[in-house]
């Protein structure tokens, strides 16, 4: 299997001029297969093989491919696709999940189908080539599930991934409640997650940090200070929406 192209790949590169032929001479190179599930829809396999998975792209086209079904209106769904940026092939879209024997058989395969979208979206790649490889080192597609998840799996999906930005210190140690109900909105049938956050525990606890420090004048100056600028950020933020602008 070709190697996916590491981070160092990037910043290996020279600068200017000769770091875009570069990259541009990369895509020119890649195989079929890649072109047309960049930036990760495929999966190397033991044996030397490749199964095809989802990009983001493609979960968005089975979207729009799903309610044009639903609506009755398939004729012409591709164009509206493309217009909105969409548009990935049906037959490329159906193959989620093959697996082939091969990288030469995964290309063939899909040059069959759609060879001259390839083309096309190869074309594209090659516009601004150096940003297409640093999406290509940097993707996470979310959409790398074989099958389609249920309320349990997304559930227990976030609740790993709220776990994880609470241990890296994204988010505060708060009280989180994580719901996950159907959705049926705009005809497309998908799932909904809202989450409340309970701050009022992770509150009291900073402010006892603060307890040290009230009797330092020099300190409640630049609490009152900062408590100020943050007092017009927020009017500046509610002006943008309202043109109204409230007295900090």
């Amino acid at each position: 299997m070709a190697p996916a192209f590491p981070r160092a790949l990037i910043s290996a590169l020279p600068a200017g001029p000769r770091r875009g032929a570069d990259a541009a001479r990369t895509i020119a190179g890649l195989p079929p297969y890649q072109v047309a599930l960049w930036p990760d829809g495929w999966e190397p396999l033991p044996d030397g093989g490749l199964r095809i998975r989802d990009t983001d792209r493609m979960a968005e086209a089975r979207r729009w491919y799903g309610l044009a079904g639903r609506q009755g209106a398939m004729g012409g769904i591709e164009r509206v696709m493309g217009l909105h940026g969409t548009f990935v092939p049906r037959a490329v879209v159906d193959l989620r999940g093959r697996c082939f024997a091969s990288e030469r058989g995964a290309s063939v395969a899909l040059q069959l189908v759609a060879g001259a979208w390839i083309q096309s979206r190869r074309v594209q790649l090659q516009r601004d080539p150096v940003r297409a490889l640093a999406e290509r080192s940097a993707c996470w597609s979310g959409s790398r599930w074989r099958e389609d998840l249920g309320c349990e799996g997304l559930r227990a999906l976030l609740d790993a991934l709220l776990a994880l930005c609470v241990l890296e210190g994204l988010i505060p140690r708060a009280g989180y409640r994580l719901r996950i109900l159907p959705d049926e909105g705009f005809g497309v049938a998908g799932l909904r997650a809202t989450l409340e956050t309970g701050l009022e525990s992770y509150a009291r606890e900073r402010l006892r940090e603060l307890e040290p420090f009230a009797d330092d004048s020099a300190f409640r100056e630049r609490f009152r200070q900062a408590k100020r600028v943050n007092k017009e950020l927020l009017g500046a933020f509610v002006f943008e929406g309202t043109w109204r602008m409230p007295d900090p």
